[in-house]
């Protein structure tokens, strides 16, 4: 999976938590249908949903045959104290 860029404002405000998302990964691996079914804000969420449709996955398969599927991830973004 593609990392996702962390809004530089949220970092800075020390915004974190783990975002839902629910997508579709279709026969080629592609990604679709990405959406956050929780999220500890909306900036969060349009992060984790941009890394994810770049993202590519190996397709489900059903008897040998590559078939969509409908997954769910977390994405955690945490503050680095280091930053």
């Amino acid at each position: 999976m593609q990392n996702p860029d962390y809004p530089p404002d949220l970092r800075t405000e020390g915004i974190k938590g783990t975002v839902t998302i629910e997508f579709v990964v279709a026969v080629d691996g592609s990604v679709s249908a990405a959406k956050a079914l929780d999220s500890p804000h909306p900036k969060l969420a349009e992060a984790a949903i941009a890394a994810m449709m770049k993202s590519k996955f190996e397709p489900a398969l059903r008897n040998g045959i590559a078939t969509p599927a409908i997954l769910r991830a977390p994405i955690t973004f945490s503050v680095d104290e280091k930053r």
